[in-house]
């Protein structure tokens, strides 16, 4: 997220333990956080990063020394895939009544622990605070609403399956009134990473009605990148979900961060590059007709 000419925050999904392949299976090891850092424009136009800090964390079970209690049991084993937005949000509980709040964040929760099935048992949530930077108070899990996927790539394991939208990150385009995402293409051979990243952009109208056809835009590849597999995605918006292209108010293009693996990522758990995801930076000029 732009939040000023000179500064932006990266939030984003890692866990916090480090894995000791002494101390068991890599998966019993992981359960997913949202971490943030800030991050400070310099003259080249690059960013410099401060310290990591946590967003939110999963509830684990009692015993557990990262225990989180205020963390709903439907976000018990995983917590991730945040999606930031500034607004106007107010909730009410019996204890504090009516409260207002600027900032929410949509993210993903899963409460089970069965060794990486956990897929299965996702839920979208919803954390409200005050500033930016938190501290956050997860309050709902958010109603769903249609929206097409005509136009993405199909999946390219099960290319006759159907599209879908893989960790989608999404921002709004005022200047052509269009959406733009940055998403996972799926699995490929069934491994549960992913090796593209694809841009896509669609109508405004197309959203509001659950029709119209995506147009890709873009692909991040492992030929752009030098690695096999790249995935979760993220891109840089304005504090209310607008693009923000090298700054606030710039719609001539998509900037996007996203994961890469150096291993081959074919090996039985623990990968040989399961802990060692490292977070990339593109670019997308977009041009073309208004809402395409």
């Amino acid at each position: 997220m732009q939040t000023s000419e000179t500064q932006r925050i990266i939030y984003y999904c890692a866990n916090t333990v480090e894995y000791r392949s002494s101390s068991g299976n890599a998966l019993d090891a992981t359960h997913d956080h949202v971490l943030f850092n800030v991050g400070t424009r310099q003259p080249d136009g690059s960013y410099t990063w401060g310290l990591t800090q946590t967003a939110l964390r999963p509830r684990l079970q009692p015993g557990d020394p990262n225990y989180h209690p205020a963390t709903p049991n439907w976000a018990a084993y995983h917590i991730c895939d945040p999606d930031v937005v500034k607004g106007n949000f107010t909730y009410t509980t019996p204890q504090t009544g009516e409260k207002t709040y600027t900032w929410a964040m949509f993210f993903t929760g899963a409460d089970n622990d069965d060794h990486g099935a956990d897929g299965r048992f996702n839920v979208v949530g919803v954390a409200l605070a005050t500033s930016p930077l938190g501290p956050w108070t997860i309050v709902a899990s958010p109603a769903r609403s249609f929206v097409t996927t005509a136009g993405l790539t199909p999946e390219p394991f099960l290319p006759d399956s159907g599209r879908f939208l893989h960790n989608a990150s999404w921002a709004y385009d005022p200047s052509r009134q269009s959406f733009v995402i940055s998403r996972d293409t799926g699995p490929l051979d069934g491994n549960e990473i992913q090796t593209d990243v694809e841009v896509g952009r669609i109508a405004g109208s197309s959203i509001w009605t659950g029709g119209g056809a995506w147009s890709v835009v873009g692909r991040i590849t492992g030929a752009q990148t030098g690695y096999k597999w790249n995935h979760n995605s993220g891109l840089v918006r304005d504090p209310y979900g607008g693009l923000a292209f090298q700054g606030p108010l710039d719609y001539s293009g998509a900037d996007v961060y996203f994961a890469t693996e150096p291993g081959s990522g074919n090996t039985a758990p623990p990968w040989d590059g399961y802990f060692k995801y490292r977070m990339q930076h593109s670019t997308f000029p977009l041009s073309g007709l208004r809402g395409a």
